[in-house]
Formats: C-alpha cells, sequence, structure tokens
C-alpha cells in the first residue's frame, strides 16, 4: 500500500500546490503547512485506499492521517532544508512523509481493516 500513499505525497508534495509554478521555492514552514493541511484531504477522499480499506468515517481517516502527518513531519523536520525547491525538493521529501504517513495510519487503523481482493492487492493503489 506504501506506493499509493508515495504517488498522492508526491502530488501534494511536489506538484498540488496550486499558487506555485515549477520551479518555485517555499520556506520549508509553508511546504509543511501545505502537507499538513493537504495530506489528510487527499488520503481521505471517497474512493482512496484509507476510505475503502477501513471502516471509518471521513472525519476519523482525516484526524488520523492530519496526527500522521504532524508526527511524521516532527521526526524529519531538522533533515529537510529551509528552502524547498519545487518539484524537486517536494518530490523527495513528499516521498519520505508519506511513507511514514501511510505505515503509522495502516498501523493505527489495523483492526479496522477490510479484508477483500481490492483492499488486499498493493497495485490497485498505484
Amino acid at each position: 500500500m506504501i506506493k499509493g500513499f508515495i504517488f498522492v505525497s508526491l502530488l501534494l508534495g511536489g506538484f498540488v500546490l496550486p499558487s506555485l509554478t515549477q520551479a518555485e521555492t517555499l520556506s520549508k514552514k509553508e511546504w509543511g503547512d501545505a502537507m499538513k493541511s493537504g495530506l489528510p484531504v487527499l488520503l481521505c477522499k471517497r474512493d482512496e485506499y484509507f476510505r475503502d480499506c477501513f471502516k471509518i468515517s471521513q472525519e476519523e481517516c482525516e484526524d488520523i492521517i492530519a496526527s500522521a502527518t504532524r508526527v511524521c513531519f516532527k521526526q524529519i523536520e531538522t533533515q529537510i532544508p529551509s528552502k524547498i525547491v519545487q518539484p524537486r525538493d517536494g518530490e523527495k521529501w513528499g516521498r519520505k512523509i508519506g511513507e511514514c504517513v501511510g505505515v503509522s495510519a495502516e498501523t493505527t487503523l489495523t483492526d479496522d481493516k477490510i479484508s477483500n481482493k481490492k483492499c488486499n492487492d498493493p497495485n490497485a493503489w498505484e
């Protein structure tokens, strides 16, 4: 399932910051704030992995993903450069945050996992 988290994180980390042009620079705080607010919304939309494969509401999902995003950002914050050049740095650090968030959320939600062909197939979420 990590591939899907990485993809969404790359979108957010490198591309889905709408007011940015291709090679714009953000401060670490601006980029981090965008990740913290955007990642829960993206990962918890209807038809996304967490909503389809776990017995949780959108609100519960967003709370769990937001918490995981804050924790994961804090864990690597000192490694993130003070300036993020989009999309290059956003992709790199978005991947790291996405991997951490995906593992953390899936661990938190283990008891709520739905077992079916689609949810058990990591390739279904690329």
